[in-house]
C-alpha cells in the first residue's frame, strides 16, 4: 500500500522486478496480478468473426511482465512471450497456453487469433491479438484443491504495462536455500525505491501459499461438518418433540383402534406415515436444489463438461444417497420413541382415563 495511481505503481513495480532480477541465486523474477501466486482472474471470451458458440467460453486471465517465464524456467512453444514494446499506448496483445489452445482452438494457428474479454465487473470489452503460445504453468495443487479445479486450466496472459491497475504481486524463481537471503533484499529494495510503500505481510514460496490454501480449505471443510452435526442433531430433537407431542394428542384414537383390533405394526404405520411423506418431500426440495447449484456452478466455470467444473456425476449420486441415508436414520431414531409409546399403549386404560 502507499501508491495510488497506476503510473507510479507500474513503475516501482517495473524497478522491483528489475533489482530483484539481478540478485544472486535469482533465476527470474515477474509481476503478476495472480492471486496467492496461482490463481488467476476469470473472463467469459468470444472470438470475432466466428459464429457464437453454443456454451459460454471461458478462460483465466492473468496480467503479468515479460519476465514470467524466466522464474518458471520455460520457453515459448511458437511466436513470443509479453515484452517490454508491450506498452499501453501499443496494441493490446495476449499470449495463451497450451490448455487453451487444446480447448479453443485446435483446429486453427493460435498466433494472429483475435480475442475478446467480454465486460465485467464495469470493465470495457478488451480487444486482443495472440502474439506466442507458451506451456501450461501449473503448480503442484494438494490433491483436494487438484480434484476442484480438475482441468480447467485455460489461460490468457495480458501484459501488466497495459493493465497498471491490477493488484500485483511479485513473482521470484530462486533456489529454496536463497529465500532468507532473497527476502531481506526485497524488503531493502522496498525500502530504497519509494517511502510511501509499506511492506505488510511475509514472503513465500508457491508451496507454502498452497499449504496454507490447503489447511484453509480443511479449515472450512471442518466447520462445516460442524455445522452439519449441529443442524442435524437440532432436526432430530425438534422432529422428536413435535411427533411425540402429536401421538400423545392421538392417545384416544390409538387406544380405541387397538381396542377394535389394530396390532402394532397397524399403529406404527398410522403413526409414521404422515411424517414419512413429509421426510420424502423435503428430500425431493433438497435433491433439485443441489442440482441446480451443482449446474450452476458448472454454468459459471464456463467449463464444456461436468467433469472439468470438478463435478464427477458418480461422486455427486453417491454423496446424494450418504447424505439421504443418514437424515432418513436420523428421522427414523426420532420417531422411534413416540412411535414405541404408542404402540405399547393399554387400550382399556387410555379409554378409562380420557
Amino acid at each position: 500500500p502507499g501508491l495510488k495511481k497506476p503510473a507510479a505503481m507500474n513503475q516501482f513495480c517495473r524497478e522491483l522486478e528489475t533489482r530483484v532480477r539481478r540478485l544472486p541465486g535469482v533465476r527470474g523474477a515477474a509481476i503478476s496480478n495472480a492471486e496467492w501466486g496461482v490463481m488467476q482472474d476469470s473472463r467469459d471470451i468470444e472470438f470475432p468473426g466466428r459464429k457464437e458458440a453454443t456454451e459460454r467460453l471461458h478462460a483465466q486471465v492473468e496480467v503479468a511482465s515479460p519476465g514470467l517465464l524466466d522464474v518458471f524456467g520455460v520457453k515459448p512453444i511458437t511466436g513470443r512471450m509479453l515484452a517490454g514494446s508491450d506498452s499501453k499506448k501499443a496494441r493490446k496483445v495476449c499470449v495463451v497456453n497450451e490448455d487453451f489452445v487444446r480447448k479453443f482452438l485446435t483446429d486453427q494457428e493460435p498466433v494472429g487469433q483475435s480475442i475478446t474479454l467480454k465486460k465485467k465487473g464495469g470493465r470495457p470489452r478488451t480487444e486482443l491479438t495472440v502474439v506466442g503460445v507458451i506451456p501450461d504453468i501449473k503448480p503442484h495443487f494438494p490433491e483436494a484443491i487438484q480434484k476442484a479445479l480438475g482441468t480447467v486450466f485455460a489461460r490468457i496472459y495480458i501484459p501488466y504495462a497495459q493493465h497498471p491497475d491490477s493488484s500485483p504481486t511479485l513473482v521470484v524463481g530462486a533456489a529454496s536455500a536463497a529465500m532468507p537471503q532473497i527476502s531481506r533484499a526485497i524488503r531493502e529494495s522496498v525500502r530504497d525505491l519509494s517511502e510511501q510503500v509499506r511492506f505488510d505481510g511475509r514472503i513465500m514460496t508457491v508451496s507454502q501459499r498452497l499449504e496454507i490454501l490447503d489447511q484453509f480449505g480443511g479449515f472450512i471443510g471442518s466447520i462445516a461438518q460442524l455445522f452439519g452435526g449441529a443442524v442435524l442433531i437440532t432436526a432430530i430433537i425438534g422432529l422428536y418433540s413435535i411427533v411425540a407431542f402429536t401421538t400423545a394428542q392421538r392417545r384416544k384414537e390409538i387406544g380405541i383402534r387397538m381396542a377394535l383390533g389394530a396390532d402394532r405394526w397397524d399403529i406404527t404405520q398410522s403413526v409414521l406415515k404422515p411424517w414419512l411423506k413429509i421426510i420424502a418431500v423435503g428430500f425431493a426440495i433438497g435433491a433439485v436444489e443441489i442440482l441446480v447449484i451443482m449446474f450452476g456452478v458448472h454454468y459459471w466455470t464456463g467449463a464444456s463438461q461436468v467433469q472439468n467444473a470438478g463435478l464427477d456425476l458418480l461422486s455427486v449420486s453417491l454423496t446424494l444417497l450418504i447424505v439421504f441415508a443418514v437424515v432418513t436414520v436420523a428421522c427414523l431414531i426420532a420417531m422411534a420413541i413416540p412411535v414405541r409409546r404408542a404402540t405399547t399403549l393399554c387400550p382399556m386404560e387410555v379409554i378409562n382415563s380420557e
